[in-house]
């Protein structure tokens, strides 16, 4: 089985655009279409186009093939918990050709994530986007809604109560998320013997 550690993050090409369009189409038109109606592929993909062009969103290569996309921005925590100006690091979108769907691939871009927060990490979902939530809870890493609206919920996973801050003010791993983290990478690792 292949090593799912190994993927690449890259900018976002054009030339992939049909492709990255019909893997976006696939894991969310029947969403789209349940909250806000019908869905007109040519809109659709024109404001696909224009949300990769922002920069914002980038390509995910793996075994040296694009597999996906994502957009994710990094946080910065308080300074303490009375100065509450810290942001939250977002996942703004996940979203892996579904053929590779129940490989791995996505936990361990998940864990990779994980791993890079320094306070808390934030997330929407669809509501009725079953799939995707039970992909968010499935490691046990305690990602619960805190928010919602008519269509999603917003869900966010604190790992401030995972890391803490040496004693030069540096963020670090607490040993329960190292443990946490050595177990996934285990049970993982385990599976692609």
């Amino acid at each position: 089985m292949e090593n799912k550690s190994y993927y690449k993050i890259l900018d976002y090409n054009d030339e992939y655009l049909d492709y990255l369009f019909k893997i976006h189409k696939e894991n969310f038109e029947t969403y789209f279409v349940t909250h806000y109606g019908k869905w007109n592929d040519n809109r659709q993909k024109k404001s696909f186009k224009k949300m990769m062009e922002s920069g914002f969103y980038k390509m995910i290569e793996f075994n040296g093939e694009i597999i996906g996309a994502i957009s994710f921005e990094e946080g910065t925590p308080p300074y303490s918990t009375a100065d509450n100006k810290g942001k939250p690091s977002v996942l703004w979108y996940l979203n892996i050709d579904k053929r590779l769907h129940g490989q791995g691939l996505g936990s361990v871009i998940l864990r990779d994530i994980i791993q890079s927060c320094k306070f808390k990490l934030e997330l929407k979902v669809y509501k009725d986007n079953f799939p995707a939530q039970t992909f968010y809870r499935k490691h046990n890493l305690h990602f619960r809604p805190f928010e919602s609206d008519d269509d999603f919920f917003t869900m966010d996973l604190y790992t401030s109560i995972y890391c803490r801050r040496n004693s030069g003010g540096a963020t670090e791993k607490s040993p329960m998320i190292q443990h946490l983290i050595d177990t996934f990478n285990k049970t993982h690792n385990h599976e692609n013997e």
